[in-house]
């Protein structure tokens, strides 16, 4: 519920509800025939202190810590309602004449209705802190979240440069023919990372686009010896994704499961269907050389993973004597979208 409608259903309980209670339950409902003046005087005055006293907000002041404001706003509240009470006391006398007492009923009554109103009023502001403080909550939690995914997007473009201009230089140096063309899919690529920095969700098309450019530079530099499948079987190509959420599993694939000797297989595989995403990537051959990899970039996948798609992914990786394999399935990929927005 909003600050806003809580804010009106709260003042609709009060005044069509709280008040006409309140007013059945004390002595004020027999004013209105002996002392019609005093009933509306005091009924105003309930109304006018309750407004004051949410304005204040008097615990709100406790809990930011301005102890002298709210000690004089609570300070001034009881004055005014002394005041007043007297004054009541005074109207009542005026209205039908009677020896004054010491201490008026009429009085206590004043009183009583105060500190219920000052209670209610308490209450009121206690609930709307505790909703500020759960909207300050999100909002903070939401930015924070924002900023970790801007820090692990951050870190996936020196990684795809690093891989991919080592490639390149490894062209060159062998003065391959193939050069242009890998400066072509190499801009591509580039333009795809500056153009998706700041977005949370893009296009599934757009992200295949950009697996498979980046496997056919791959596949530039490759021998015989290695093998590359891929698969994409999308049911709509404007299913939202997270930008190179899938990429780090190929770029370890390639670089893990190539050997210049030895045959070797990656398979890449990616299917969608109304809105759940199954991707796995296989690469046969292993590099002992490169076991001791930090996996830096399988950890940055999956913080990026519980931030965007919480509980609704399941991600999956081991080796077994055929392989490396690895298997990402992620569920309702177009309500985390609508929530991130």
């Amino acid at each position: 519920m909003t600050e806003k409608k809580l804010n009106l259903y709260t003042n609709l309980f009060f005044f069509f509800i709280f008040i006409p209670v309140l007013t059945l339950v004390v002595p004020t409902v027999k004013w209105v025939e002996t002392r019609p003046w005093l009933f509306v005087a005091v009924t105003v005055y309930l109304i006018i202190i309750y407004q004051a006293l949410t304005h204040a907000n008097i615990p709100g002041l406790f809990i930011r810590r301005h102890y002298v404001r709210s000690i004089i706003y609570l300070l001034l509240s009881l004055g005014i309602t002394a005041l007043f009470a007297r004054f009541a006391v005074w109207l009542s006398y005026y209205e039908r004449p009677a020896t004054p007492q010491h201490w008026s009923p009429i009085e206590s009554t004043v009183w009583f209705l105060f500190l219920v109103i000052l209670g209610f009023s308490f209450f009121y502001n206690m609930l709307m802190e505790s909703t500020r403080l759960a909207r300050a909550r999100e909002e903070m939690e939401a930015q924070r979240d924002k900023a970790e995914l801007a820090m692990y997007k951050a870190q996936i473009n020196p990684h795809f440069l690093f891989n991919t201009l080592n490639t390149l230089y490894g062209l060159i140096l062998t003065d391959s023919d193939k050069r242009e063309e890998a400066f072509e899919k190499f801009i591509n690529m580039c333009k795809y990372t500056y153009n998706n920095a700041n977005r949370d969700f893009i296009p599934m098309s757009e992200e295949t686009d950009y697996l498979q450019e980046y496997v056919d530079l791959q596949q530039l530099r490759l021998g015989d010896t290695t093998h590359v499948t891929t698969s994409y079987d999308v049911d709509n190509p404007d299913t939202p994704v997270a930008p190179m959420i899938l990429i780090t599993f190929v770029e370890n694939a390639f670089k893990y499961g190539i050997s210049s000797t030895d045959d070797s297989h990656i398979d890449v595989k990616l299917r969608v269907r109304r809105g759940t995403l199954l991707f796995t990537v296989f690469n046969s051959h292993i590099n002992p050389q490169k076991k001791t990899s930090t996996h830096s970039g399988i950890r940055n996948v999956r913080h990026r993973l519980d931030l965007l798609y919480t509980d609704d992914y399941t991600l999956r990786a081991h080796a077994d004597h055929e392989g490396y394999h690895v298997r990402l399935e992620i569920r309702q990929m177009g309500r985390h979208q609508s929530l991130k927005m």
